[in-house]
């Protein structure tokens, strides 16, 4: 799985307001463990043991055309002491991260006029430790952070003090990746639904699709999928802001779109219905219909071209 996101690279021209130091800095926000992990192919807790002294350059973005200046990176050897996605039988990874991320701190106004820096990655430094959350880089033989766009990835420090929750989250994402099945039958249904909604999200978010090939998900995974999905609430809300946490979306964008021949038949009520009505009868339907047509759904899903 593969996302693709905007390289944010700032140039601040010399111009007396830059130089005054007058400088807002507009950046994209810290991307959650649950957003990272999304994009992931390796999701391990290691410690940089060195920064290798040769830059290595590679392409400024996946299809750049030629006459694009090439990306120099830096590369960190990352000690392995514990792997949770993707890793298996590694003693360490090379990460990669652009040579020219900034490293100061975002909430100040530090940058000079003419500097040219990109504000969006993870500068590394020996002796940092955490959680890697990691995937191929499309070019270079090395791993650089996973991200989705319009975030920017971060390294979850073994310092910090919400380090075992973020950790506990991981591991959780990381067994559905590797074995959803198992992940789908969570005891709770906080649990499943945490599970179907990251699923549903990484299975069918749009941005994979030039290096993703489409293939349909396992009869059993996708009665999981099925019934986890139904413990949704029917619509986003208030307390329910995130949209692949909501039946609707899951099942117009994906469950119906994907079987047309299976006819769902639309509840019917006046106009003058009230909203919480609405979606009553909406929930109600589409629980009937996959009730009712779980041995013939189908869902797909896309793949991280081999």
């Amino acid at each position: 799985m593969r996302y693709f996101p905007h390289l944010l690279l700032v140039l601040i021209l010399s111009t007396g307001y830059a130089q005054s130091g007058e400088i807002e800095l507009i950046l994209p926000r810290t991307a959650k463990p649950f957003e990272m992990m999304l994009a992931s192919s390796v999701a391990v807790v290691g410690k940089v043991s060195k920064i290798e002294t040769d830059l290595v350059e590679v392409a400024a973005f996946e299809g750049a055309p030629k006459e694009v200046p090439k990306q120099p990176f830096k590369i960190a050897n990352v000690k392995i002491s514990e792997a949770h996605l993707g890793a298996k039988g590694l003693n360490s990874v090379r990460v990669g991260f652009p040579a020219n991320a900034y490293t100061g701190d975002h909430s100040k106004n530090d940058v000079k006029g003419g500097d040219i820096l990109q504000l969006s990655g993870v500068a590394l430094t020996e002796g940092q430790e955490g959680i890697f959350i990691l995937r191929r880089h499309f070019e270079g033989d090395f791993y650089e952070f996973a991200s989705i766009p319009s975030t920017n990835p971060t390294l979850f420090e073994k310092s910090a003090v919400n380090f075992d929750t973020v950790l506990d989250l991981v591991k959780s994402y990381s067994l559905a990746i590797k074995d959803p099945v198992t992940a789908l039958n969570a005891k709770t249904k906080g649990e499943r639904i945490q599970i179907v909604s990251f699923l549903a999200q990484r299975y069918r978010l749009s941005e994979n699709h030039k290096r993703a090939t489409e293939e349909v998900i396992p009869a059993e995974e996708t009665k999981l999928i099925l019934q986890a999905l139904l413990e949704l609430p029917w619509a986003i809300s208030e307390t329910n802001p995130q949209p692949y946490r909501s039946l609707e979306l899951n099942f117009n964008k994906w469950v119906i779109r994907e079987n047309t021949s299976l006819k769902f038949a639309y509840p019917q009520y006046k106009v003058e219905t009230p909203p919480e009505e609405v979606q009553k009868l909406y929930k109600e339907a589409v629980t009937k219909f996959v009730n009712e047509n779980i041995e013939k759904i189908t869902l797909k899903k896309y793949s991280e071209k081999r």
